[in-house]
């Protein structure tokens, strides 16, 4: 039975069994320091989520700006090269300077050579090209040349060129300073003759080239 003038237990439940009448309570307030305690564990993970939404965003947002539609680069510098061009009919137009005898296979010990060094005209370097003669191509009257040009401290080239003729001269286009490619007036090399797998040729004479023609690098 219920005493007059008391009160029950926040969350009390009257529970009657068989007659019998008990009061069953139970407690759902927090003393002082533990709702202390729970103010601080609240903070503490408010502000674990807040980290990590910040470091989400910041990903986020660096990602997006670094992506490559939104980033204007630099066109990548065109490589530095050169090339080779046929001359015809360049026999007896200029003064040569060196002749020498190409062979379509030398053998070992071969005491001709065929390489010429020449100042670069637009670094302050020494340039060679060594010319190989590949033989008549099959069927055909006009002949092949692989040429390694060496630019110091550019780079080494394997250059070929076909349907070359007997009299015809051969240029080379040079990069410059700013990687356009010049091509020079005078054709550097000069297919003299060819006969029996031997092909002369003669080298013009530096002071006549002239390398004011200028072609974009592809």
């Amino acid at each position: 039975m219920q005493e007059a003038g008391s009160h029950p237990a926040v969350g009390s439940v009257k529970i009657c069994v068989v007659g019998v009448s008990r009061d069953v309570s139970w407690s759902t307030g927090y003393n002082d320091q533990e709702r202390h305690h729970m103010k601080y564990r609240r903070y503490w993970l408010l502000l674990g989520a807040l980290f990590v939404l910040a470091t989400l965003v910041a990903a986020g947002l660096t990602y997006y700006l670094e992506s490559p539609h939104l980033v204007t680069r630099p066109p990548d510098p065109l490589p530095l090269h050169a090339r080779l061009v046929r001359v015809p009919n360049s026999f007896a137009k200029y003064e040569l300077c060196t002749e020498v005898y190409a062979f379509s296979q030398p053998v070992v010990g071969n005491p001709y050579k065929t390489d010429y060094s020449f100042h670069d005209p637009f670094r302050n370097e020494m340039d060679t090209i060594t010319p190989r003669f590949m033989g008549r191509q099959a069927g055909a009257s006009s002949a092949s040349f692989t040429i390694l040009v060496e630019l110091r401290h550019v780079g080494k080239y394997y250059l070929t060129i076909s349907n070359v003729q007997e009299k015809d001269g051969i240029g080379l286009l040079l990069p410059d300073a700013q990687n356009h490619l010049r091509a020079g007036t005078v054709p550097i090399f000069i297919v003299s003759g060819e006969s029996s797998g031997v092909a002369v040729l003669d080298y013009t004479c530096p002071f006549q080239w002239n390398w004011k023609s200028t072609i974009q690098s592809q």
